[in-house]
Formats: structure tokens, C-alpha cells, sequence
């Protein structure tokens, strides 16, 4: 349980430390995200497939998406 917890740290210090920028560059590359652009506030927008549009934060577990 520690080695899981302390790989979930890692991650999320790597993320922190990359920011934004590499997040949305990664889904630009993204077979499936569309239209992905760097909101305020360290958000991200993109849509999926012209179904969903979504929202989600950099830095902390937040995911909203709703059907267009």
C-alpha cells in the first residue's frame, strides 16, 4: 500500500511541476480531444468526439464534463 501511495505522490508532484502547459499540449495529441485550450484559474477545456465537452482543473480532482 505504501509503494502505491508513494507512486500516486510521484505522479502528482511530476504533473504539478509540468503544469498546464504539458497537460493540454498532451491532449492535443490525443486521438478523441478536440478544440483543447487553457482556461483561467488552471483549467483545461477540450471536447470529446462532439459529444461531451469538458472542463477539468491542473491541480486538483476536478472533471466536469456535459453533452452538447
Amino acid at each position: 500500500m505504501k509503494k502505491i501511495i508513494a507512486i500516486i505522490t510521484a505522479g502528482l508532484m511530476v504533473f504539478a511541476f509540468t503544469g498546464c502547459d504539458a497537460r493540454s499540449d498532451k491532449l492535443k495529441e490525443t486521438k478523441g480531444y478536440y478544440n483543447v485550450q487553457q482556461a483561467e484559474l488552471g483549467y483545461i477545456t477540450y471536447d470529446l468526439d462532439g459529444n461531451l465537452s469538458c472542463r477539468e482543473h491542473r491541480s486538483r480532482s476536478e472533471l466536469t464534463c456535459w453533452k452538447n
